[in-house]
């Protein structure tokens, strides 16, 4: 079975099941498979999936489920996206494990992408359902006519060559009568990726402004501007190696940038294989390179340009398994020609089911800021400080988020009900 389920899904088949066939077998079957969605509610619609598949039973929690699906996506080289859908049995199914893939373009709207990830879910289902009872009611349907299945066997030609575009124009306003405030943005990307290459260009530019009327004769204003630029060439070194050149041009108001060149290299080492970044990736990452700053004010170290040197290092873990997902880096930075002018930060996220029902959510960002050589000198002003015009000061930033949540009551979630939704 599996073998002509990994044919099927290369040759874009789905189970006939849908509508009408898939009620009736619901009605037949003495027992409905149990299927726990482990997927993002934003990513998979709860109420769209259980419409799509009526005959199966959708529990709340993994432990009452006999098929756990868990879907992970990373992005493609074409600014798309590839999900894994990732089928685990339990109970009478445990040690069985099958992995389709779904292959989206840029442009995918969510109601295509949900429709694709349920054409591979009722895929990953046949094995379950095949000795079933009601599995009279299922069949399985090629969809590509003849003239398609011979295209498939011709090479196909990019004539991008892997090249990918994307430019995008974004802004906002909204207000009152004593306060208005609006941002506009704007950005081009262009990216080539190939398993031997990666090259991403990017460029953007934004402006905010928010004005805030003290009395009728006095109206703060505070308006930002920044723009910048940067170029990434990765070749890749084998499956667990690869090395970058970073170029970047920036400049920020509220950073006292009135122009920042970078020109970095380094290295990166992945523990695991590239390969599976779906599911794990732990890397360490090194950089290098040379730093040049123009001011738009006098500096608190008196300059108004200078040229520097300076280092990174990471390490960073993202892991997305049955049990939940985890991530966690810790980041340090320095100039070389004074070590205590650094920056070393740590972040982390996690969501994990610790026992039956019970689940724990876990964001934190604190960061030891020593580095802050773009000051301007001299003390803000109480107007500066209050619409945080400029960047302040800091020995450190933190950001701290926990949640707990707690499920119990009926197993089976499979109603569908939209209504005051």
């Amino acid at each position: 079975m599996r073998p002509v389920i990994v044919a099927a899904a290369a040759a874009a088949a789905l189970l006939c099941a849908r509508a009408t066939v898939a009620q009736e077998a619901a009605a037949h079957a003495e027992a409905p498979l149990r299927v726990f969605l482990d997927c993002p509610a934003w990513r998979c619609e709860p109420d769209f999936f259980r419409a799509e598949f009526p005959w199966v039973d959708f529990v709340v929690t993994p432990q009452d489920a006999e098929v756990q699906v868990l879907v992970t996506e990373v992005g493609t080289g074409s600014g798309g996206s590839d999900y894994t859908v990732t089928t685990l049995g339990r109970r009478q199914y445990d040690g069985r494990a099958d992995t389709l893939h779904v292959f989206t373009p840029p442009d995918a709207t969510a109601d295509e992408v949900r429709h694709r990830l349920a054409d591979r879910m009722a895929l990953s289902f046949a094995p379950y359902v095949a000795a079933r009872p009601g599995a009279d009611m299922f069949c399985l349907r090629y969809l590509a006519g003849q003239g398609q299945r011979a295209a498939r066997t011709q090479a196909a030609r990019d004539p991008w060559d892997y090249w990918a575009f994307r430019v995008g124009l974004n802004t906002y306003l909204n207000g009152e009568q004593t306060y208005t405030s609006g941002a506009y943005h704007a950005s081009v990307r262009a990216s080539r990726i190939t398993e031997g290459l990666k090259v991403q260009f990017q460029t953007y530019g934004q402006y905010d402004r928010d004005a805030f009327e003290v009395d009728s004769v006095t109206t703060l204003v505070n308006e930002q501007r920044s723009f910048g630029a940067s170029l990434l060439l990765a070749p890749t070194i084998g499956t667990h190696w690869g090395w970058a050149t970073r170029l970047a041009a920036d400049r920020s108001t509220y950073e006292n940038q009135k122009l920042a060149l970078h020109a970095a290299a380094g290295l990166e080492f992945d523990l695991w294989p590239y390969a599976e970044v779906s599911r794990r990736l732990f890397t360490v990452r090194w950089m290098a390179g040379v730093d040049r700053f123009r001011y738009d004010d006098l500096t608190l170290y008196g300059r108004r340009e200078e040229t520097l040197t300076s280092t990174t290092a990471e390490l960073s873990l993202d892991v997305t398994q049955p049990w939940g997902t985890l991530g966690a880096s810790l980041e340090g930075s320095a100039y070389l020609h004074d070590l205590a002018q650094h920056r070393v930060e740590l972040r982390g996220d996690m969501d994990i089911r610790l026992v039956r029902g019970l689940s724990l959510s876990l964001f934190g960002q604190v960061a030891s800021v020593h580095d802050q050589r773009y000051l301007p000198a001299g003390d803000a002003s109480a107007e500066e400080i209050l619409i945080r015009r400029r960047q302040l000061a800091t020995d450190y930033t933190y950001y701290v988020s926990v949640g707990l949540g707690y499920t119990f009551g009926s197993v089976f979630n499979n109603v569908v009900n939209p209504r005051f939704r």
